[in-house]
Order: C-alpha cells, then structure tokens, then sequence
C-alpha cells in the first residue's frame, strides 16, 4: 500500500473504467485478514500465542479458535486482543478496519477510555476498572 488515499481517488476519478482502476490498483484495495496482521503484530512484538492468550482473559480454547480463523471475534474481542498485544493506537485501529469493524470514536464515551487506555499502555485489567468506575460495560 503505497499510493495515499487522495492518489487513488484522483486515479479513480480519471479512470476509464471501475474495472481499468481496480485491475491497476488490486494491490493497493487489498487489506490483510486481520488475524495475519494480528499474527504480525504479534510477530513483530515477539508475543506467543500463549502469552495473548493469557493476557485477553479469553475462555482458553475460544481464544485460540479467534486466533485459528475458526471464529470471527467482536469488535470488544478484537480491541481485548490489540490491548493484549500491546498494540498502539493506530495498529488497534487497523486491526479494527481490518476486521470490517468500525473504528475506535473519540465522541463515544466508552470508546474514549478505552483509547485513552490503549494510548497509555494499560492492559485489560485496568481499562476495565476505569470503565467500571464511569458505569460503562467492561471489555469481555
């Protein structure tokens, strides 16, 4: 993915035809699954599968069928596992495009302190206390 947003809608806007552009830009439309960037990251963290796993509070096995590919977790499941990664902000939010599911939103509340924790490198436990202190559902 090299080509910024505004390179493609400009190509998209000169384009012969939908389908000239998506043949000449098919690497650029493409996201990863978000359990292989899940796996990148995780990878590129040097965290096993055991040490996420431990970390998501996750029932054991479920945990890793989400990380087989053999169940499509949450959008609260895929936010435990970025926050178990120890991932920043903008891998959180990738993972989340990548998964077809909508972005952290600094306007909702409870989205609000669940990036302020991910921003500050809690792990689940304390994002947890801190939406239970402001009476919103925890991550689980």
């Amino acid at each position: 993915m090299d080509k910024s947003t505004e390179d493609l809608q400009s190509e998209l806007t000169r384009a012969r035809s939908f389908k000239d552009f998506c043949r000449q830009n098919s690497e650029e439309l493409a996201y990863p699954a978000a359990m292989e960037y899940l796996r990148s990251l995780m990878e590129s963290k040097n965290i096993s599968r055991a040490e996420l796993v431990a970390a998501t509070n996750l029932e054991r096995t479920y945990a890793y069928h989400i990380l087989s590919g053999a169940k499509k977790p949450s959008r609260d499941r895929l936010i435990i596992l970025a926050i178990a990664v120890r991932a920043s902000i903008d891998e959180a939010q990738k993972l989340l495009k990548y998964a077809k599911e909508r972005p952290l939103y600094v306007r909702d509340r409870r989205d609000s302190l669940i990036y302020y924790g991910i921003k500050h490198c809690k792990n689940l436990s304390d994002i947890n206390d801190t939406l239970l202190e402001n009476e919103l559902a925890v991550l689980e």
